[in-house]
């Protein structure tokens, strides 16, 4: 087992200048993996969490020795995940609440006032965008909200033949975008790979970031299980949550 920094952090030298998930770290997961081939390892077990699922997977997709992944919370959308404050925040508002809803709140005396604030503005920007382009998509389908990277990514590697695990706990922020996103390709996605792509949904949890001693412990027992049963032809089980078809 190999777990490594990203340039720029902790022990690692370099400079991270910006976390973007349209654009993740490829080049140090080639790094980890090419050191592991060095010493021998012919194929590789990716693990990753957050930023660090959709880094694997983009990864994954461009290197056939990797076969199989375990992706905790790989967020939906392609934003910087240096911008908590607007277009992720922005989101969840979007998320939340209609467009009628939205606009009766911005026009709120007390909201215009605070709309004077440079970084309060920038999330009210934000959300008119969010809402607009969210609008559109419940007309249509989740395809024009759900990265296309995600999806693309995926089909490679089911197409492939790798073995892929999404997990996700109903309490995430963005839970009940993945449920929506669920009718569109990445639910095709999942639905036409059903032996190679799986997800799990772990009951009552939010698994982003692992905050907590049980989170962890929840994280590396669905690891272990999967590890475990992803090459049998038993079913896959976990006594943490259901499977979600």
């Amino acid at each position: 087992m190999l777990r490594f920094d990203y340039h720029g952090m902790g022990d690692s030298s370099g400079v991270a200048e910006r976390f973007h998930l349209g654009a993740p770290f490829t080049e140090d997961v080639a790094g980890a993996v090419n050191c592991l081939a060095g010493r021998g390892f012919a194929s590789f077990v990716l693990v990753g969490g957050c930023f660090g699922a959709r880094t694997a997977l983009a990864y994954a997709a461009t290197d056939p020795r990797v076969d199989h992944l375990i992706l905790f919370t790989p967020p939906l959308v392609d934003v910087g995940m240096d911008e908590p404050t607007t277009a992720r925040t922005a989101q969840r508002f979007v998320n939340s609440l209609g467009l009628s809803q939205l606009v009766h709140r911005a026009l709120r005396p007390r909201v215009l006032v605070r709309a004077l604030k440079p970084e309060v503005r920038a999330v009210y920007s934000q959300t008119l965008l969010q809402a607009l382009r969210h609008r559109r998509w419940r007309s249509r389908h989740a395809d024009e909200w759900v990265s296309p990277h995600l999806v693309r990514d995926l089909s490679i590697l089911a197409e492939r033949g790798a073995q892929v695990l999404l997990v996700y706990g109903d309490q995430e922020s963005d839970y009940q975008d993945l449920q929506r996103a669920l009718d569109g390709k990445l639910g095709a996605v999942l639905r036409r790979n059903r032996g190679s792509v799986k997800l799990r949904t772990v009951a009552g949890r939010s698994m982003h970031g692992f905050t907590t001693v049980e989170s962890q412990e929840i994280a590396l027992d669905i690891a272990a299980n999967y590890l475990r049963t992803a090459t049998s032809d038993g079913p896959d089980r976990d006594a943490h949550g259901p499977r979600v078809d």
